[in-house]
């Protein structure tokens, strides 16, 4: 047996061979104008070349261990010339070479196979075919658990001449499993990720500062980061030089890429001075923001005509095409109103789960169409199919069965999506893609009806209803469009009401008992069972801070010891329950959730605790013994603590407010506070009251991204207190946090505290915060911080007081 087999041989002789439907072609084998090929008397694989490339050797390994369990015998692999002998045989040709990148052409050749491709990955894309088709192979999630068997094989094979043609040239889930990506003919080959700080690199900031972004008083320096490097000065030429220079000095020393990235870092952070507000002007906005598309894409072309118009890079030394890749984002997504390079290769990037929302979905495949009429020979787009970090099933098979043939009927050939996959509340969802971008005419119902049918046996529709459950309640209740909605919001949770998950439980649990506990079905809906349960605990630790929550905005409320119990408890089985379960490899992407910082009010609660309450329990009391004494002190002398911020009450003069840049709008002057915001149409700060001609306080509507912030020195005691009184109107995906940030002599963050996310509604009235803070010895500063993101129609913040006070002990 050739080597390359011995370590995947065992895994397909151990899985089981399960004849349940008559196998079903979908034009690969056809009675008429096709050959008859009896699989037994197939000998050998026979490649023509040395195998180059890591995914043909995986094809074929896995392809013959398939072959061993399901036809019973297995396949010399040689290098060779072609014989006239029965085998499959696989021949790397230009026959194709108008076709994409992946495909294949079949036929029958003295009753064995024959394969040509002009690339490996043709050949290990037929391979692939041969076991999904013929042998009934499927790998519908990633694991030994995840594979399947379909149908019976035939002894005899008739085989049509055939050329196979993938829908998308580039299909790419990332971060799937490679296995399972490689299995499902799922590729890779272009670039075009955020890049731009890694051309424009931090030493030719001093050298070249021109060719960078002028912030005006924000000075921010380059690190090389792709997420917080400001962007180049794209009407500088200086910048399309460098950028030229990156390109070309790229694809000479890699003869055979085909794509180089143009694309922005990942931020907002433009050039503001007068040569890009007029590159922008009149300024108009998309989707709420401002419309930087032409600015940006008019820099690409300009890079392109240096890079293949002067420097002629147009070709691989493959005879491939080249592109620069851009990504359509953010504040370049509208579509072009200038004429494009036919090299440069947009990529729209748009959450299309948001289709749910018709408006969006009729905006959205506008959009994709007129990109579509655009002069780029190649068109790409990326999408947000997480998964992780959603702690719910994120289900939108809907969305990708009418999004995908729509993207591809307007000429987007490259696909890539994020999907860090939770493949028990996922489901079917990444493996449906995967068959869409192969062949986006497959019948999306027959696709399901095979995974239900197949993945879970007896337990099919129980637990189809559970996903489906999942996918229509959040068509329904998801409300208007907004980019990756609830994406790292600890509230997103809300969207599912206790009674849903109890319906969706049942549905699980109903699914459990169809089947045999020591079947393999049985092990796919324990997977299910388990990431659901994380949802569960999770929701359960979420309501029990809501709860707290309504509790310190209640001064009238009672239970504040029972309530701060409880969302310990919840909590300590949430983070429990999550690690053990992340080790399995199924479960593993729900670390990305556990990345995001979750808020903390149980010290907001402590000075409503004493108050309400007598006396405490010692268990308690020992436990917060220093929030405690801190709160007490409050209660009782706080006309004794000390305010260490200047300006708590947020006087500001709106006279003298001035724009930042020429984006707008005016920022008032506020006194011993800072502002950053993020530009956004109707984005409006005004002030909360006027008190004899003085303006105070701040109402917020609008904002896409918003921070008031400001700096306290600290006193060498420890003990403060942190207040504020805000008013508020949060719907779904608004964040509006209240934090603090210890900063150390060298003016390093070193502790991040979320002290509350305000919750979603109306708030009842002005609500007044009263929070005890130990400050750690090593801190010398306090950063507080109030944050405001992604507000809705209808939303505000209004901010009272914000103040920081010093204990007297």
């Amino acid at each position: 047996m050739n080597r390359l087999l011995s370590g995947f041989v065992w895994l397909f002789l151990v899985l089981p061979f399960i004849p349940t439907i008559n196998l079903v072609g979908l034009g690969f084998w056809d009675s008429g104008n096709s050959k008859v090929i009896v699989l037994k008397e197939l000998e050998s694989i026979i490649v023509e070349k040395p195998i180059e490339s890591p995914k043909l050797e995986k094809a074929v390994a896995d392809f013959n261990a398939l072959w061993a369990t399901r036809v019973g015998c297995l396949l010399e692999v040689e290098q060779t010339k072609f014989r006239n002998e029965k085998a499959i045989y696989l021949r790397q040709s230009n026959r194709l070479k108008s076709q994409k990148v992946g495909s294949f052409l079949i036929r029958e050749k003295n009753g064995g196979v024959l394969v040509d491709a002009c690339h490996e990955e043709g050949l290990a894309n037929a391979l692939y075919y041969i076991a999904h088709d013929l042998l009934g192979a499927r790998w519908y999630w990633p694991t030994t658990l995840g594979f399947e068997w379909i149908g019976e094989v035939p002894e005899k094979w008739r085989l049509k001449r055939s050329t196979i043609e993938p829908s998308f040239t580039m299909r790419d889930l990332y971060p799937s499993d490679t296995e399972f990506g490689i299995r499902n003919r799922l590729s890779r080959g272009y670039s075009f990720n955020h890049n731009l700080a890694k051309i424009f690199k931090p030493i030719y900031q001093t050298i070249a500062p021109d060719i960078f972004a002028h912030l005006g008083n924000r000075k921010i320096r380059s690190k090389g980061s792709t997420i917080s490097d400001p962007q180049p000065n794209f009407t500088n030429e200086g910048a399309v030089h460098l950028a030229s220079l990156a390109a070309i000095d790229y694809f000479r020393k890699n003869p055979s890429a085909k794509s180089f990235s143009l694309s922005p870092n990942d931020n907002i952070l433009y050039d503001t001075t007068e040569a890009t507000e007029h590159a922008v002007s009149p300024l108009a906005y998309f989707r709420k923001r401002p419309n930087y598309t032409d600015m940006t894409f008019q820099f690409a072309n300009q890079v392109a005509h240096k890079v293949f118009n002067e420097a002629g890079l147009w070709k691989t030394d493959q005879g491939e095409n080249r592109y620069l890749g851009m990504l359509a984002y953010y504040w370049a997504e509208q579509s072009p109103s200038i004429p494009l390079h036919p090299r440069i290769l947009p990529i729209l990037t748009s959450d299309r789960a948001q289709w749910h929302d018709p408006i969006y979905r009729n905006e959205d495949r506008a959009l994709i169409k007129r990109w579509g009429k655009t002069e780029a020979e190649k068109i790409g787009a990326w999408d947000y199919y997480f998964g992780a970090p959603y702690p719910y099933p994120r289900q939108m098979t809907q969305w990708i069965a009418e999004s995908l043939p729509y993207l591809q009927e307007n000429r987007v050939d490259i696909f890539f999506s994020q999907l860090p996959s939770m493949w028990g509340l996922d489901g079917p969802k990444a493996w449906l893609a995967t068959q869409l971008l192969w062949n986006v005419d497959h019948d999306v119902d027959f696709l399901l009806n095979e995974f239900y049918n197949e993945f879970f046996g007896d337990a099919s529709q129980a637990i189809r209803a559970f996903y489906e459950k999942a996918e229509s309640h959040r068509n329904k209740n998801e409300g208007a469009a907004n980019w990756i909605k609830f994406y790292l919001d600890e509230s997103g949770i809300e969207l599912f009401s206790k009674s849903v998950l109890e319906e969706m439980r049942s549905y699980i649990e109903d699914a459990i008992s169809l089947v045999d506990s020591s079947s393999r079905y049985y092990q796919r809906l324990a997977i299910v069972s388990e990431a659901f349960e994380l949802t569960e605990v999770y929701y359960d630790y979420h309501s029990a801070r809501l709860d707290l929550l309504s509790y310190i905005a209640d001064k009238e409320a009672t239970g504040g010891i029972e309530k701060v119990r409880n969302l310990e408890l919840k909590r300590e089985q949430y983070l429990k329950r999550t690690e053990e379960l992340i080790n399995n490899p199924l479960h593993k992407h729900f670390n990305y959730f556990l990345k995001l910082g979750q808020t903390d009010p149980i010290p907001c609660g402590m000075v409503s605790i004493l108050r309400e309450q007598d006396t405490i329990e010692e268990v308690f009391k020992k436990q917060y013994e220093k929030e405690l004494s801190i709160a007490n002190d409050w209660i009782n002398a706080s006309q004794l603590f000390e305010t260490r911020i200047g300006n708590p009450l947020l006087k500001a003069s709106f006279e003298n407010a001035k724009e930042i840049d020429f984006l707008g709008p005016k920022i008032p002057e506020i006194n011993y506070w800072q502002v950053d915001f993020r530009p956004a149409e109707a984005f409006t700060i005004e002030p909360f009251s006027l008190m004899e001609d003085q303006a105070k306080g701040l109402r917020i509507t609008n904002a896409d991204a918003f921070q008031l912030y400001t700096l306290s020195l600290l006193a060498p005691q420890r003990d403060y207190m942190l207040t504020a009184k805000i008013r508020s109107k949060i719907s779904p995906d608004c964040r509006a946090q209240l934090r603090l940030d210890w900063v150390n002599e060298a003016g390093i963050k070193f502790e991040s505290l979320r002290i509350i996310q305000l919750p979603n509604g109306e708030s009842n009235g002005l609500l007044q915060l009263e929070i005890p803070l130990i400050a750690p010895e090593v801190a010398e500063k306090a950063k507080i911080s109030l944050l405001v993101q992604r507000q809705g129609e209808g939303d505000f913040i209004e901010i009272q007081e914000i103040n920081f006070l010093q204990g007297f002990r």
